[in-house]
């Protein structure tokens, strides 16, 4: 157990991971030690640890991933399979990072509690989550699917997602909020453009710029709330180098005038025809 003040779910996990790391030798069991994540309000099925460590003795992998996903109801208990998937359906066996993105899986790569990663992966890469944004999933499950050699994608039921109606991503929606879910993406496209950026191989590359794209999108819907506001974190100048990843509707409009969403419908179609013609 381990107290600290809050600072947000991504330094939480960092701590463990920083307690396990460097507590390794106290723990039993060579290189056979496996993290896991489970949010507080969730639960994994009775025997999905054992169905953890049974892949991973059969297959040569580093990471598992759960993909599908059961959605409960927190007020009856009823459960269903939950919408998103972090792997397309057909996806089921051992996979290389290449194999995967020719597969044209959607992005971003995210749920982080539907991996499972051997301790020395993570460590030997240096894998953490970037601190204090939302959404923090997709830069860390990228990474950890991006870096193993061989990952095993399972349709097993293991993990429970309990939909609570207070949690982080389904609170109230505040100005507060708006601003941290802006400025997460924005961060996040900065952590992708890196990566892009470095990136040599053609798929790899491709694939960066998607994560690139949608980012930029979900930063773009949140700015045309609160306009490029002082406390946002980063400012119009600031997006510029990264312009070309934001879809062409929201380059026109959005990025110079974000607070257009405001005005009728009417009004911000004849912004667009008018600038459309501009550029």
């Amino acid at each position: 157990l381990i107290t600290q003040q809050n600072a947000g779910l991504s330094m939480a996990r960092n701590a463990g991971l920083a307690y396990i790391k460097n507590d390794l030798l106290s723990i039993r069991g060579g290189d056979n030690r496996y993290i896991v994540f489970v949010d507080s309000d969730d639960y994994i099925e009775l025997d999905g640890l054992q169905k953890c460590v049974d892949i991973f003795r059969q297959y040569d992998v580093e990471l598992i991933s759960f993909s599908k996903v059961m959605a409960v109801n927190p007020s009856s208990g009823e459960r269903k399979e939950y919408a998103w998937r972090v792997f397309k359906e057909e996806l089921i066996g051992v996979y290389t990072p290449l194999e995967i993105i020719r597969a044209k899986t959607h992005i971003p790569i995210t749920l982080v509690w539907t991996f499972v990663a051997k301790s020395n992966f993570i460590f030997d890469n240096d894998i953490s989550f970037i601190p204090h944004i939302f959404y923090e999933d997709g830069a860390f499950c990228t990474t950890l699917t991006m870096k193993c050699k061989h990952i095993y994608i399972s349709d097993e039921t293991y993990y429970n997602y309990v939909l609570s109606p207070d949690s982080i991503m389904r609170g109230a929606i505040t100005r507060t909020k708006r601003i941290k879910q802006a400025y997460s993406y924005f961060i996040l496209l900065c952590h992708f453009n890196a990566l892009y950026n470095a990136e040599e191989i053609p798929e790899f590359k491709e694939f960066y710029r998607q994560n690139c794209i949608d980012n930029a999108k979900g930063m773009m819907k949140k700015v045309q709330y609160i306009g490029y506001a002082k406390d946002l974190g980063f400012s119009k100048q600031d997006i510029a180098p990264m312009r070309k990843y934001i879809p062409l509707k929201y380059r026109i409009l959005c990025y110079n005038f974000p607070r257009i969403y405001g005005f009728r419908k009417k009004v911000r179609l004849w912004f667009m025809r008018y600038f459309g013609a501009k550029q």
